[in-house]
């Protein structure tokens, strides 16, 4: 079906569509047949096996290109993928009503999406984000949010319409609320749902670092997205790890010219700093999770250096604060360290390192040997 839709994409909009039209008519109509009959272990095999000859066939369709010319003609240019999720609209949202929390056939759903986003236009990208929003709140999927990031891209892309951005905006609130909500449901929850946490900062990193406004809303409020950002950096899972220490980073490096998010900072900074000192030197999580910590150390001192400076020199003056192996004066010498390197993110590793190895009583054995020459 890939090729098949290769081919369709290059010959051209009248040569294609009476035979995408033939194509796709009968393969959603069996999707319907099979989503209209009651849930068992015959119906669900055909509903996978559609939905993914229908993502193959998107594929091989998004290799279309917008007609150069004249701008009014390329603005209302439909894409033949646009088409096919206008035909196949009221099924999708049936399909996602009833097979909600069914893996299989939510991954199989998203990938269609996923594949075909970059070709949506506005309009076509909002009613999917929607379903998807709608499908979230109902039975929580990493792929849904993964989904959901390429939409919110579209979005937010500057050709857009006002109207398109202030639905992303709205459906970005939601995401991010049903997604909270989840893993504040009981310290359980939040250990369990590592990966939704790893798609969801995946996507939140798309956004901080490519569509910075989307953040800038009265629908959402970012202290508890910073604040789960900043719990989440403290988990073993080194990929969640990264996810969310590559959001703040982006969060931190964006902040200055926007005075919603510069707020956060200020007022959360001190609990970003003291959390990314105890995954270093606290001896609470692997040191497998070290790295990512560089990353925000590095937008931390860029950005906000004086403020850091007094952060962390508050922090570590405080009894017990870290390790009891570390004297003030050892801590003092990291931090001096820390805060000297700005720029050379290799150089923060090794003192990152140092630091962790320093305070679990490991410097100058074998493993910490090893450890410096992997780096």
């Amino acid at each position: 079906m890939g090729l098949v839709g290769h081919i369709l994409s290059s010959i051209g909009q009248d040569n294609a569509r009476p035979w995408l039209s033939a194509l796709v008519g009968p393969q959603l109509e069996a999707l319907r047949l099979a989503v209209a009959e009651e849930l068992s272990p015959t119906t669900k095999p055909v509903v996978l096996q559609q939905l993914r000859m229908l993502a193959a066939l998107i594929c091989g369709l998004a290799t279309e290109e917008a007609p150069e010319g004249e701008e009014g003609a390329a603005a209302s240019w439909v894409s033949l993928v646009e088409l096919v999720f206008g035909e196949a609209g009221a099924i999708v949202t049936e399909l996602a009503e009833k097979y909600c929390c069914d893996d299989q056939v939510v991954e199989a759903l998203c990938e269609c999406v996923r594949r075909g986003a970059a070709n949506l236009g506005g309009s076509g990208a909002v009613k999917l984000l929607a379903v998807l929003v709608t499908l979230q709140s109902r039975c929580a999927h990493a792929c849904i949010l993964d989904a959901s990031r390429s939409l919110l891209m579209v979005l937010a892309h500057p050709g857009q319409p006002q109207s398109s951005e202030e639905a992303a905006r709205t459906a970005l609130a939601l995401l991010c609320q049903s997604t909270l909500d989840l893993v504040a449901a009981s310290p359980q929850a939040f250990q369990e749902h590592t990966v939704i946490l790893e798609a969801f900062f995946q996507m939140m990193y798309s956004i901080a670092r490519k569509s910075t406004m989307l953040l800038v809303t009265d629908k959402m409020d970012l202290f508890p997205v910073f604040a789960c950002a900043v719990a989440t950096i403290a988990l073993p899972e080194r990929s969640t790890v990264k996810a969310a220490a590559s959001f703040l980073a982006e969060f931190i490096l964006h902040s200055r010219p926007i005075p919603a998010l510069m707020t956060v900072i200020n007022r959360s900074g001190e609990l970003l700093v003291e959390q990314v000192l105890r995954v270093i030197a606290g001896g609470e999580s692997p040191r497998s999770v070290l790295d990512p910590m560089a990353d925000i150390l590095l937008a931390l001192t860029k950005k906000y250096f004086n403020e850091t400076c007094h952060w962390a020199t508050v922090l570590i003056r405080t009894p017990g604060f870290l390790s009891t192996r570390l004297t003030l004066e050892k801590k003092e010498h990291y931090l001096s360290l820390l805060l000297k390197e700005r720029t050379n993110k290799r150089r923060i590793k090794e003192i990152v390192s140092e630091l962790s190895l320093a305070s679990r009583g490991l410097l100058g054995t074998e493993y910490a040997a090893q450890t410096f020459n992997s780096i």
